[in-house]
């Protein structure tokens, strides 16, 4: 979770437009009764009120959209990582189907000409049998990458 700003040091940054403002129009009817000045000091307060607002409106809304942005960014990791998982998972079932057919598609591996022979001694795989099925973990190891770093 980002770190959000004190609330003290925020509510500070809100008013104090809104006070610069007040100030100026106080400045501007205190200082004689021209017409131009006072429109000035009122333009300048209301100027100063809407800087306010937007203010507020910046700091409450920035850190819920940051958070929403950073959710995005790891819900859209996630599905990257659920497709590489299950591609790794199919290509390993296949792979085993391949390697270890079921008992009705034994005979299957003798009879083809390219497969009869595949298993020799120097193989890493000569003399495996299956015994049954069952579950395996995946054949690939995975990580989950972590972002400490703050933005």
């Amino acid at each position: 979770m980002p770190e959000n700003a004190p609330a003290g040091s925020s509510g500070a940054m809100i008013i104090m437009p809104i006070i610069t403002g007040s100030g100026s129009l106080l400045m501007s009817i205190t200082m004689g009764h021209r017409p131009l000045m006072m429109v000035a000091g009122v333009m300048i307060m209301i100027a100063s009120v809407i800087v306010g607002i937007i203010m507020f409106v910046a700091q409450h809304n920035g850190p819920r959209k940051r958070i929403r942005e950073q959710r995005e960014r790891y819900v859209d990791y996630l599905d990257q990582l659920r497709e590489i998982v299950r591609e790794v998972a199919a290509t390993q079932r296949s792979d085993n189907a391949f390697r270890h057919p079921p008992p009705d598609l034994l005979t299957e591996p003798a009879r083809s000409r390219a497969r009869r022979w595949e298993r020799r001694a120097s193989d890493p795989d000569f003399l495996d049998v299956r015994v049954g099925s069952g579950t395996r973990p995946l054949a690939r190891r995975l990580k989950l990458k972590v972002d400490t770093s703050s933005p």
